[in-house]
């Protein structure tokens, strides 16, 4: 799901088949980013590679990740090719 999610597979091209069968991976974080499939989703891999449909329904089923990742701590940066994250 978080490969999918970050090479922007969309919502209603396969992204929602992935989900269903795949649905305790929603609550993943990745491996190497440490952000959920929602996240990765809405970053993609490249500038405008999102799925605003994927990113939507991802936080649908799991509104709680996001509450729980604002509650965090102090700012986290990541760099990953010519992406910066922070959050």
């Amino acid at each position: 799901m978080n490969v999918a999610s970050y090479y922007g597979v969309e919502w209603n091209g396969g992204m929602e088949e992935v989900v269903e069968a795949n649905e305790e991976q929603i609550g993943m974080v990745d491996d190497v980013t440490n952000l959920y499939p929602f996240m990765l989703a809405a970053v993609g891999d490249r500038p405008g590679n999102c799925d605003l449909s994927t990113v939507f329904n991802l936080m649908k089923r799991r509104p709680d990740l996001a509450k729980l990742y604002s509650l965090g701590g102090g700012k986290k940066a990541i760099k990953r090719d010519e992406c910066s994250v922070i959050w």
